[in-house]
């Protein structure tokens, strides 16, 4: 959605490994060397809530967790957890936000709160948009 970054909120789950990457509709991900477009729960950082945050965003909005997908247009976002002590529960399921951007920080230390964002952390708030809208709407355009 145009003038729109993308919130991917999931909990942290005791899995060994749990991640997310953004890949182009062939999995190929943006350079490494210029792009952050994945993140480990060791690399992370957890609200406090237990919840992990990831903002989609062509610019830099000066957030914790900003996942860069560069030139792609349109992608995939793959969640993934490895060594899972007990079955995902439905709690346990992603969810995608529509907000709008906080600005341009550039390099900013400062970490902003979803609400600054835009958003909400729960039902109220941005409009909530399911992960097959957006893989047939492809990036945010900024």
């Amino acid at each position: 959605e145009a003038g729109k970054v993308l919130v991917v909120s999931v909990r942290r789950s005791a899995a060994r490994y749990q991640g997310i990457q953004l890949g182009d509709p062939w999995f190929v991900t943006p350079n490494a060397v210029d792009h952050t477009a994945s993140f480990s729960t060791a690399q992370a950082a957890v609200d406090d809530d237990g919840v992990l945050r990831f903002v989609i965003s062509d610019t830099d909005p000066g957030v914790a967790n900003w996942l860069d997908p560069g030139d792609m247009r349109e992608g995939f976002v793959f969640l993934r957890w490895q060594g899972l002590p007990a079955p995902l529960v439905a709690e346990d399921a992603p969810r995608i936000e529509a907000v709008p951007p906080i600005g341009t920080a550039r390099a900013s230390s400062r970490r902003h709160s979803l609400a600054e964002c835009g958003g909400a952390r729960g039902a109220a708030g941005a409009e909530a948009e399911s992960a097959a809208a957006f893989l047939k709407g492809g990036w945010p355009s900024l």
